[in-house]
C-alpha cells in the first residue's frame, strides 16, 4: 500500500484548494487516497488513486464526472520545461492525476526537487 508522494499531495492541493468551495467533499478526500498504480508515458505520467481500505472516506456529494486543472505547473529540474498536470474525478472520486511534459521532453517520474509556480 502506497501513500501519495509529497509531490502528489502538493499537485492535488494545487488543485484543490481553490475548488474547495464548490467540491468540498472532494477536497476531504486527499487524507485518505493511496496509490493503486504509477504509469510512465515518456511525455507524462499518471497516478491512480483508491481510498486505503482501513479508513473511512467521505461519502462522494454525488456523481460528477470531471476533470480539474489548476493554473500552475511544477518546475523542476527534469525535464525542464516542467510539468503541467490535471485530476480526474469519476463518480464523484478521485480517480487519477495526469502529468504531461511540454513538448516532445520525456520524463523519467523522478522528482527530486520541484515548485508549484503560477502559469
Amino acid at each position: 500500500m502506497m501513500k501519495p508522494s509529497p509531490f502528489e499531495i502538493d499537485v492535488l492541493h494545487a488543485i484543490l484548494d481553490p475548488q474547495r468551495e464548490k467540491y468540498p467533499l472532494l477536497h476531504a478526500q486527499i487524507p485518505y487516497l493511496i496509490v493503486s498504480k504509477r504509469e510512465l508515458t515518456g511525455v507524462g505520467g499518471y497516478t491512480y488513486f483508491r481510498f486505503d481500505p482501513a479508513s473511512e472516506p467521505p461519502e462522494p456529494e454525488s456523481s460528477i464526472d470531471l476533470v480539474l486543472t489548476a493554473n500552475k505547473m511544477a518546475e523542476m529540474d527534469s525535464p525542464p520545461s516542467g510539468l503541467g498536470f490535471a485530476l480526474d474525478v469519476t463518480e464523484g472520486k478521485i480517480n487519477f492525476l495526469e502529468f504531461v511534459t511540454y513538448g516532445e521532453e520525456q520524463w523519467d517520474g523522478n522528482v527530486d526537487r520541484y515548485q508549484l509556480v503560477d502559469i
